[in-house]
């Protein structure tokens, strides 16, 4: 069963000392590039800080977290922010209070969220209605067709199979309008009843995110008991896969706003591994060592899509027929790659894995790695019959994703986003006075910490993926001839491999990383 929970929490703290148009599919498509774009930079930028460690982050969550944080940010900080974010050049705007069009980008977020949401009844309806109404119609066409065999009247036959592809087809498109997964999502505001927030800053986060506005909460006498609802409200929109996310500390008397974001993801694989093919197998780690993972089997994969590239990128053209025996040519030389998506059921989201040939090459995969080149290798993925090997998983991580103060430090500012997290008390500082109406300098706030966790399970059934954000802002201060049979392409994760989690539809990214210790 996949269970995929992500939840955004966004910490604003003031200084206290001085120191909805539907969106276009243009915008739809701005949204994705940017998440994607975000996504491969940032795991350069862990993978040059975790040497040989595993991976897992979603990049759909921290995204998510900074582009709302966006919208209160102005001039110099907000230009950072967005650029490090991969905000589309058509996204520029020549306002030098607010460089890009925030509201097409928010309006291309909340298109994609409600993707993810499950469907709307009445198109479930339709669906099914549809499908009951094609399925007799392949189930007699299929008739005939055995029938015109059975007479060995092939050539009749064969130009049936056109009609029964195009039956399939649209049993597919049907099919895949049904989500049959759960998705959850629920945005919340958690505001200092005492600060002056900017009246169009909440109204806009409200209504993009859905938040009903902003709960008031006492930060500045009572934090631990806001501390504890906003964990109690995590937990309950997670389903208790995320307890306790803010620890005592996160939260203190300069605290002024706490954003909150949960996403819940349930689903299975489309076509799942039998438990009794799972066994123990050797997975070779980064340091070459061998380890003896489960490892689970499927062959004759049937819902399998696959491709293989060569050591520079190039799509290597994977034969469809081989000579009995035959041992060359059937996959890329040393340093290639071949990619795998597996769809989870209703086909709506998928995993995407790409393993190397050899099995210390990972990173000559990772030197390639950018969104144009996912995209480009996505679009060569054929469905065709695979044998797939791949291992059970289970490993978390966390990561320290930026650190503010008088010398902003991590891996946002070291990819550019450096003023967000500039302490104003030392000139020069961040931005956000578009979240606020007060002019007053004590009011001035700046990103003190951004913290990332993710968890990842996957098993015969599904996948379970979790991930949370914590954007913290502080206080200055502080068929074929006998001779041949067909080709089946072997999938092997037994080495270090890229994981990706994705919306089939739009192609975003929601998680990503690599394994390199199944754990």
């Amino acid at each position: 069963m996949v269970r995929i929970a992500l939840t955004v929490l966004m910490f604003l703290n003031a200084t206290t000392h001085l120191a909805a148009e539907e969106p276009s599919q243009k915008t739809n498509a701005a949204a994705t590039f940017a998440i994607n774009g975000f996504a491969c930079d940032l795991y350069h930028q862990l993978a040059n800080t975790n040497h040989g460690e595993n991976l897992f982050f979603s990049p759909y969550s921290i995204s998510s977290a900074l582009m709302m944080t966006v919208e209160g940010a102005s001039n110099e900080t907000a230009f950072e922010m967005g650029h490090v974010l991969n905000f589309p050049d058509s996204m520029k705007l020549a306002d030098q209070q607010n460089r890009w069009n925030m509201p097409d980008i928010h309006a291309g977020i909340a298109a994609l969220n409600a993707r993810l949401r499950e469907t709307d009844p009445q198109i479930v309806v339709a669906a099914e209605k549809r499908m009951a109404e094609l399925l007799p119609k392949l189930t007699a066409l299929r008739r005939q067709i055995a029938s015109l065999q059975h007479e060995q009247k092939y050539r009749e036959a064969a130009e049936l199979a056109s009609q029964d592809r195009a039956f399939v087809k649209q049993l597919e498109q049907q099919h895949a309008r049904i989500k049959h997964y759960e998705v959850r999502m629920a945005n919340a505001l958690w505001g200092e009843k005492s600060f002056p927030f900017r009246n169009e800053f909440v109204t806009e986060i409200s209504q993009r995110y859905e938040t009903g506005g902003l709960i008031p909460v006492d930060f500045r006498n009572n934090h631990e008991a806001a501390r504890q609802s906003i964990n109690t409200w995590v937990e309950q929109q997670t389903r208790n896969r995320i307890q306790e996310l803010l620890s005592p500390g996160t939260v203190d008397p300069t605290t002024r706003l706490v954003l909150t974001n949960a996403i819940y993801f349930k689903g299975d694989w489309e076509v799942p591994f039998k438990a009794d093919n799972t066994k123990p197998e050797d997975f070779y780690l980064a340091n070459g060592e061998l380890k003896k993972v489960p490892l689970m089997t499927q062959r004759d994969h049937t819902a399998a899509r696959y491709a293989a590239f060569n050591a520079d990128g190039s799509f290597f053209d994977s034969p469809a027929q081989m000579e009995r025996g035959q041992t060359e040519g059937l996959y890329p030389e040393s340093g290639g790659f071949a990619a795998l998506e597996l769809p989870y059921e209703g086909g709506a989201l998928s995993m995407e894995l790409i393993a190397p040939v050899d099995k210390d090459g990972l990173p000559t995969v990772e030197a390639l790695l950018s969104a144009e080149n996912l995209e480009n290798w996505t679009r060569k993925l054929k469905q065709r019959e695979t044998h797939v090997y791949m291992p059970k998983v289970k490993l978390e991580t966390k990561y320290q994703l930026g650190e503010g103060g008088r010398t902003p430090s991590g891996t946002l500012p070291a990819m550019g986003m450096v003023r967000a997290f500039k302490d104003p008390a030392f000139g020069e500082g961040a931005q956000f006075d578009r979240m606020m109406s007060s002019t007053d300098p004590n009011d001035r706030l700046y990103i003190g910490n951004v913290i990332h966790k993710a968890f990842l399970d996957i098993n015969e059934k599904g996948t379970e993926a979790v991930a949370a954000t914590a954007v913290i802002m502080m206080d200055p201060t502080s068929a074929v001839p006998a001779d041949l049979i067909d080709f089946i392409p072997t999938f092997r994760a037994d080495r270090p491999y890229l994981c990706l989690i994705r919306d089939r539809q739009s192609g975003t990214l929601l998680f990503m990383g690599r394994v390199s210790n199944p754990g």
